[in-house]
């Protein structure tokens, strides 16, 4: 009987790994599926195939909800519901994107996962893809004059930094296959910061940032480490562009082209290196200032400026749609998932690890060009920052629901 029991825990471990890995992985087998021709939605496929992962946990009883979360998925709804009440337009499709995606992360993330087994995982899961990664790439380069588009760049990175987390943290006794996609993630990881969008460079750099201050000896140094990555930032946003100026002659000098350096150039000649994203900020705030308390409503913002499809920006996104009651709540707590994660050390490796894994794989994206409610890996982020002080050991376990 002991012994069953301890099989039928590993299954159900092995089984919500599984499910998360595939979750990492979602947005680039959406786009897998969708080059094959198939009667069914992708994203049904492969969302669907997620959400069954997750329910055969449910039903197990392996579920533990905190109260937290539970309140903010409560929220999550009456604002969609409210939503719905005022509008017919696209809050209708982004309604299901809400509980095919956004709910999905906050559930699965909710589970006591394996993070070793995950990224474990997903190191199968990239080698597996490995063909049609290099297909969507070699597709992008003919294309796009040997640049890779922003949508595959960041379907690509959440699958090479998790591959890149299992090397850091858990490469001892890894097999041969994780190590063949150790090589292979870092091949690519510098293939798309060469040829791929800012974006890329900009994750990757919060990523070694993230990284460098979340070190796991002398943890009374974070404040120091702190203080000197500011200045060092502060230094090189005042200074960006003679930097890149700089850094794209010496590059040029030595054959080779960076297609990040070759498009901030251009765009910083034409005078807005922003590439239009400040003419979306503007119209968020003014929407944001016109509606401060409830906001616009979700999907306002594709609904009054369908050409420009969304804010650009996560935050703004938040305020415009939601105003102070809605969607500074969500604002918040990213803005506080990014403080746990750069300054504050008291929590369990394998959590930590996850906010740094979820953190620089969604929240870069997000501030610049994501669309809020089809990012599950940002909300799976949401999910580990509303339980941060449950992991941390402050709280204890009778906060579930």
């Amino acid at each position: 009987m002991f012994k069953i029991k301890i099989r039928s825990q590993r299954l159900d471990n092995t089984i919500l790994s599984i499910g998360m890995a595939l979750l990492i992985c979602a947005r680039l087998l959406i786009m897998v599926f969708s080059n094959i021709a198939i009667s069914i939605s992708p994203a049904v496929i492969v969302m669907g195939a997620i959400w069954a992962l997750v329910m055969w946990s449910i039903f197990k009883g392996e579920l533990h909800l905190s109260k937290r979360v539970f309140a903010f998925i409560v929220l999550m709804l009456v604002y969609f519901l409210e939503s719905n009440i005022i509008s017919n337009g696209h809050v209708k499709d982004l309604t299901s994107d809400f509980f095919e995606y956004c709910l999905l992360g906050l559930v699965i993330c909710s589970f006591e996962v394996n993070i070793e087994q995950v990224t474990r995982f997903v190191c199968y899961l990239l080698l597996l893809l490995a063909y049609p990664i290099i297909s969507l790439i070699n597709i992008d380069i003919s294309r796009w004059q040997m640049s890779v588009t922003m949508d595959h760049c960041y379907a690509i990175l959440p699958i090479l930094l998790s591959v890149l987390i299992h090397f850091l943290y858990f490469r001892k006794g890894s097999n041969l296959l994780s190590k063949i996609s150790y090589l292979l993630s870092a091949g690519l990881f510098l293939f798309l910061i060469v040829r791929g969008t800012r974006g890329v460079l900009f994750a990757g750099i919060i990523f070694i940032i993230t990284l460098f201050l979340n070190r796991e000896q002398r943890y009374q140094y974070r404040s120091i480490r702190s203080v000197i990555l500011v200045v060092i930032v502060i230094f090189a946003m005042l200074n960006y562009s003679l930097i890149i100026e700089l850094l794209s002659r010496a590059l040029t000098n030595l054959g080779i082209h960076f297609s990040f350096l070759e498009k901030s150039i251009r765009l910083s000649e034409l005078g807005d290196f922003s590439n239009g994203r400040l003419y979306h900020y503007q119209l968020a705030l003014e929407g944001f200032v016109s509606s401060p308390l409830w906001g616009n409503g979700i999907g306002a913002f594709y609904d009054n400026y369908p050409s420009l499809g969304y804010p650009h920006n996560i935050l703004l996104q938040c305020l415009y749609e939601g105003g102070l009651i809605f969607g500074f709540p969500i604002a918040a707590l990213v803005l506080y998932g990014i403080y746990l994660t750069l300054f504050r050390g008291n929590i369990d490796t394998s959590r930590r690890v996850m906010m740094i894994l979820f953190m620089s794989s969604s929240v870069p994206a997000a501030m610049l060009t994501s669309e809020l409610w089809v990012y599950p890996i940002l909300w799976m982020f949401l999910c580990i920052t509303l339980n941060y002080k449950f992991y941390s050991g402050d709280e204890r376990s009778e906060d579930t629901v």
